[in-house]
């Protein structure tokens, strides 16, 4: 492995920005100074330190975020690690994108497995029901209903003279 030390490249401020920015800044006694720093630094990401600055710099914290965010180190550099690899792909393997062979997933299957798969689904054997039987009436059945259709009413009048 071969490491690398990648410097970024710096961005040049651009002067209109820088300009604008410390007015801003001067004019909003200092408010937008993490925004001003940013934009006199050249950093890549001042565009979004002036809309935390803008949006989160009335919170003290949202401020001071913004200030460091101005004043760190621009991220991009870094250790780049470089591997260099050979492979020789002009003739892959002859198995590598082959079929398998017929019935070799069959060869590979539990033992009792193909024997499942000719078996006929079990028999169940069907319910039996009970047949249904003739309804009697009430009087062959052990229940007579003459007795209570013939009750008094209240006033002690048959039903039917109501």
């Amino acid at each position: 492995m071969t490491y690398a030390q990648v410097p970024t490249p710096k961005q040049n401020a651009n002067p209109a920005h820088v300009i604008i920015a410390w007015i801003f800044a001067i004019f909003s006694l200092l408010y937008f100074l993490p925004w001003a720093i940013a934009a006199s630094r050249g950093k890549s990401n001042a565009a979004a330190i002036a809309l935390l600055n803008l949006f989160l710099g009335w919170t003290v914290i949202g401020w001071i975020a913004a200030l460091i965010m101005a004043c760190g180190a621009e991220s991009g550099a870094g250790t780049v690690v470089v591997t260099q690899m050979s492979v020789n792909v002009s003739q892959p393997h002859p198995a590598a994108f082959a079929p398998p062979p017929y019935g070799a997933l069959q060869q590979q299957l539990p033992q009792g497995y193909a024997q499942l798969q000719d078996a006929q689904p079990p028999q169940y054997a069907q319910p039996q029901y009970a047949q249904p039987q003739a309804v009697l009436p009430p009087q062959q059945q052990g229940y007579d209903p003459t007795p209570y259709q013939q009750a008094p009413n209240e006033y002690g009048q048959p039903p039917s003279a109501r």
